[in-house]
This record gives structure tokens, C-alpha cells and sequence, in this order.
């Protein structure tokens, strides 16, 4: 009898045992033990499964918060999370927090970080050709540098360092607009510039272009340019049109010719490494977050434009139109120099960027 009771007993305790197997009970972590369905569902709720593999990056700028740059990368970042549904997960530097621009290409090319939004020019360090970026009036429009850059000439640039420095640099161009004279009187022909003190940054390239104009260059620091404009430490000031309210460089130089020197622009690096580890469609999102968030920078430097271009009106600043071309043929020899002294290495680039109008 004892033994039958028993026998009873064990019976039914495997049975509560084969009801808690059959999905009465949940599994750790609270998860739902149903299947999922074939798009990776589950059936209660329809919620995505967890995807695939997160990606981790360092964005690095040199620019302060407030500067469209840093607004753009921050852009940037938030497409990136949104549009990965999470698997992209970028944290940013600005204001080089990561170091400055050659710094934080070298911290690409270690592995330090991943990513940067930096001037094009800068890439003249690794391949000469760029250096053509930085001559005045080489180009005649944003059209024609997109032009350059876009051609079999600007594919070899790239490719260069990819191939040679481990760099990428994609397709979309984060536009500054264009770059503007100042001064207290009037600068509407190269003649109007000769024997004036004009400030530029430590470039040699900019050096060439302002003693080729008839000027004198001077190189003051970034920090001391509206006092020096200001004061009369130089005559002349030149920057793109976004950056003369916010340093109140109309102050000091309240006549400014739109001369159009120059057409600067920024584009996002990634490590070559780095990006050849991502999955293809990883690569497809991060190259359409990074052209939407180049967009958005071209748009907010002309909308803030607008609104201080008449700002800068109200408070004295007058805007000159001149001809371009008188400008494009007095720097015209320079070409031949440049190209004599090395700045860069294609033959006959000048021309072959002349063709591209």
C-alpha cells in the first residue's frame, strides 16, 4: 500500500513539472519564451527582436557648440542612433576636445577615434593636389569645386588616402559659404589691395595669394584677428560670410567686398579600418545620416545668414559687389609658381581645373 501511495506521489509531481515545461512558467529576465515569427517578431506584441551587432564611434570637431559645425555633428549623431535603431552609437567631441584638426586625423589613422568633420584643405598634408583648394580664385563657383572634387582628378585624391593613410572621406560636402575682404575702405579691384596689410592664418598657400594680389600678409592668430582689424594692426581681413557678425569683424572693417575668393568647405572622415568593419547596410545609413546632415549645415549657414547680413547693415556695414574676373586673371600667374614650388604634384592641375567650369 505504502508503495502504491507512493508511486501516486511521484506521478503527479512530474506531471506540475511537464505543465511548468510547457510554458506556464518564463523564462530569467522576465523575456516571453514564445517563438518568434519570421520577420523576427514576437507574436504578442509585434516589437522588433534584437538586432544585430552595435557599432561604436568618436566624433571629433574643432568648432565651439554653438558653431554650425558642432551643431551639424550633433545632428549627425542623433540620425545615426535614430536611423540604426540604436546598432550606431556615437559620442562627440567638439571643440577639440579630441585635439586639433591634425591631432585628430592622426588619432584616425591610430585607431584613437573613428571620425571627424574637418576642412578639406588639411588633407594637403597627405596628398599635394589639395593644396589646389586653397588658392584664390581658382574656382568660380561652389559648382566648379564640386565639379573638381567629383571628377577622376578628385576620385584619385581620396583614393590616395585610402589607399596610402588609411583615410575616407565621403561624398558629401559640408558647404561654408563663400569667402569675403573687409576693410574701412573700400577693396573692389586687385589694385585696391596693393601694399595693404592684410591678416591671414600661418598657411603658406594664403601667404602666395595676397603677395601675388600686391599685399602684405601678416599672420595674426584666430583670437587677436578683430582687434588687430580693428585697431589698424592690419587693413584688411578676409573670412567666410558666416563668421564676420559673430566675431563683429564689420566693426572694425565695415566695408566688405564679396569677392569670392574662395569656396571653403568640411567633409566627414572615417577610418578606413573602422569602415571596412561595418556591415553594408551599416555603411549605407551612416553615409545617408552623414549627406542629410551636410544639408542641414549648408542650410543653417544661409539661413543665419540672411539674418545677419542685415544685422550687420543696421549696425554700418556696407556690402560690395566686383569683378570676379579681374580678380581670376591678376592671380592667374600664380599658378605656374605653385606648381614650380610643389604645392602640388598632378602637372598642368591649374588647367585641368580651368576645364572643369
Amino acid at each position: 500500500m505504502k508503495k502504491t501511495l507512493s508511486m501516486l506521489l511521484a506521478a503527479a509531481l512530474m506531471l506540475c513539472v511537464c505543465a511548468g515545461c510547457n510554458g506556464q512558467q518564463k523564462p530569467q529576465g522576465g523575456q516571453s519564451a514564445a517563438s518568434s515569427n519570421p520577420d523576427g517578431s514576437t507574436p504578442q506584441t509585434g516589437t522588433p527582436a534584437p538586432s544585430g551587432k552595435v557599432y561604436t564611434l568618436k566624433i571629433g570637431t574643432i568648432t565651439a557648440p554653438t558653431h554650425p559645425t558642432s551643431i551639424a555633428a550633433t545632428k549627425l549623431v542623433e540620425l545615426l542612433s535614430e536611423r540604426s535603431n540604436g546598432r550606431i552609437k556615437a559620442e562627440l567631441y567638439l571643440a577639440e576636445q579630441l585635439g586639433n584638426e591634425v591631432t585628430q586625423l592622426e588619432n584616425i589613422q591610430s585607431g584613437l577615434q573613428e571620425c571627424m568633420i574637418s576642412s578639406v584643405e588639411k588633407f594637403g598634408n597627405y596628398n599635394a593636389d589639395f593644396n589646389i583648394l586653397g588658392m584664390a580664385f581658382a574656382f568660380e563657383s561652389k559648382a566648379h569645386v564640386e565639379a573638381f572634387l567629383n571628377s577622376e582628378l578628385g576620385e584619385a585624391m581620396n583614393q590616395d588616402l585610402i589607399d596610402n593613410f588609411g583615410l575616407r572621406n565621403l561624398d558629401s560636402y559640408f558647404w561654408k559659404l563663400p569667402r569675403a575682404l573687409l576693410a574701412k575702405t573700400p577693396i573692389l579691384t586687385p589694385e585696391d589691395l596693393a601694399g595693404k596689410k592684410i591678416r591671414i592664418p600661418n598657411i603658406p598657400i594664403w601667404e602666395k595669394n595676397f603677395t601675388a594680389l600686391g599685399a602684405s600678409p601678416v599672420i595674426i592668430n584666430y583670437a587677436d584677428f578683430p582687434m588687430s582689424l580693428l585697431t589698424g594692426v592690419v587693413d584688411v581681413g578676409e573670412t567666410t560670410y558666416e563668421t564676420i557678425y559673430g566675431m563683429k569683424l564689420h566693426e572694425g572693417g565695415p566695408c566688405i567686398s564679396m569677392v569670392d575668393y574662395a569656396y571653403p568647405l568640411e567633409i566627414c572622415t572615417v577610418s578606413e579600418s573602422w569602415w571596412q568593419s561595418l556591415e553594408p547596410e551599416i555603411q549605407q545609413i551612416f553615409e545617408e545620416c552623414v549627406a542629410e546632415s551636410a544639408s542641414y549645415y549648408y542650410d543653417l549657414n544661409l539661413e543665419n545668414w540672411e539674418v545677419e547680413k542685415v544685422k550687420i547693415e543696421e549696425e554700418g556695414g556696407t556690402f560690395y559687389e566686383v569683378d570676379r574676373q579681374a580678380w581670376m586673371d591678376a592671380v592667374k600667374p600664380l599658378a605656374e609658381q605653385l606648381e614650380a614650388e610643389h604645392y602640388w604634384k598632378t602637372p598642368g592641375l591649374y588647367e585641368k581645373v580651368q576645364a572643369l567650369r
